[in-house]
């Protein structure tokens, strides 16, 4: 377990992004309009480490499906990256808090 503080077990936003190729996340928010997330990677790009994700939501209210391209590319703290949308505003940044870069993956706003 990763003692409070504990620097040497940080997780990396970069590994983390060339593992998640497609799979779904629950978000645990104030907002309940929102179903799961459907995430399906479209590209990787080494250079810049970034992921271009096509991104799938279910509105709830209405029973609809809103589908978008984000971009989330590795920020200088490594367990860190940013979202971007199509038009290269930023979004939002997430931390990878944990993950084993397989099947389960913790992300903090």
């Amino acid at each position: 377990a990763r003692k409070e503080g504990d620097k040497s077990t940080e997780y990396n936003a970069w590994k983390f992004l060339k593992s998640f190729q497609s799979g779904y996340i629950k978000y645990q928010t104030y907002v309940d309009s929102v179903g799961c997330t459907q995430f399906l990677r479209k590209t990787l790009n080494a250079t810049d480490k970034s992921g271009l994700y096509e991104v799938s939501f279910k509105v709830l209210e209405d029973n609809t499906k809103e589908t978008s391209t984000l971009r989330f590319h590795e920020q200088i703290t490594p367990n860190e990256y940013a979202v971007y949308n199509e038009d290269e505003e930023e979004l939002y940044n997430s931390t990878v808090a944990y993950s084993d870069y397989s099947k389960c993956s913790i992300i903090q706003d």
